[in-house]
């Protein structure tokens, strides 16, 4: 965590407990005493993400395609098949803040069902693919066709009864876990990126619409990105030593393969000291 002075504290105590088959209670406690330091500035960034969306410094925005061609700027997406045509949905990312940043841990896309318009009275399977690299936002409509790489990224069941919820949201609000992708991104300094949302069964009427980036009463596409610092030696790390004698030990990250050396410039022979 760290204050607005960029004051950092990593005495944070964490605490997980099972409720159930399916839910966890994550507990974060930060150092009561550190809080109520005068060094510090209020606010205090306790779990660093970066949220993206149409109106962020980091924007995003989208679009859905059927036929041979697209609709850009409605209040909705929409994904799935109706009585005459396929409807697939693309939101682009620009993640350039994401580049700078150590170690992404975790990343998703939260969509809402636009005004309850959602028609999968059976579970629509809905896809998250990424975009080919090389495929321009603007290119894309209707009649684009192998623009996808094959890998299903993340999928939700979309049902009009949806009873998976996600804790703490309504049950129109879908997520999708991109962590992998945003990480790719990341590794590759690729800032912008494409996804599809499609739903490969395309069963007949049965099809679901989501706010879109352009929506301005209901809640827009949302990214957000977790991330933390990988600088010096962090006991939610582990890491291989490897000693140099008396020049210290070197310490190598076994996630970030990070490299940490640590030489000790003065250690007391003894354990107590007596002064006279």
């Amino acid at each position: 965590m760290f204050d607005s002075n960029h004051n950092v504290s990593r005495d944070i105590n964490v605490q997980i407990t099972n409720l159930n088959n399916k839910d966890y209670e994550l507990i974060i406690t930060p150092n009561d005493k550190w809080l109520k330091s005068p060094e510090i500035l209020y606010p205090i960034t306790i779990d660093p993400t970066i949220t993206i969306t149409s109106n962020g410094t980091s924007p995003l925005r989208d679009k859905y395609t059927f036929g041979s061609s697209y609709y850009e700027y409605l209040n909705y997406i929409k994904t799935g098949r109706d009585s005459s045509e396929i409807y697939r949905s693309y939101i682009e990312l620009n993640i350039g803040e994401v580049l700078t940043k150590p170690v992404v841990t975790y990343a998703n896309l939260q969509l809402d069902v636009y005004n309850n318009e959602n028609y999968c009275d059976n579970d629509c399977q809905v896809n998250l693919r990424e975009v080919k690299s090389d495929v321009l936002y603007s290119s894309i409509n209707g009649s684009s066709t192998n623009i996808t790489n094959p890998e299903i990224i993340d999928y939700v069941m979309v049902n009009k009864n949806n009873q998976n919820t996600v804790p703490g949201l309504p049950n129109t609000t879908y997520l999708w876990d991109i962590t992998k992708l945003i990480q790719k991104w990341k590794n590759n300094f690729q800032s912008i990126g494409i996804l599809e949302l499609s739903d490969d069964k395309n069963v007949l009427d049965e099809y679901v619409l989501f706010d879109s980036a352009n929506n301005t009463s209901g809640v827009k596409p949302m990214v957000t990105i977790g991330y933390v610092e990988q600088s010096g030696l962090n006991d939610y790390w582990t890491y291989h030593s490897h000693s140099a004698g008396n020049a210290g030990v070197g310490y190598v990250n076994d996630y970030t393969g990070n490299l940490t050396f640590v030489h000790n410039d003065y250690e007391p022979l003894e354990k107590f000291l007596v002064l006279v």
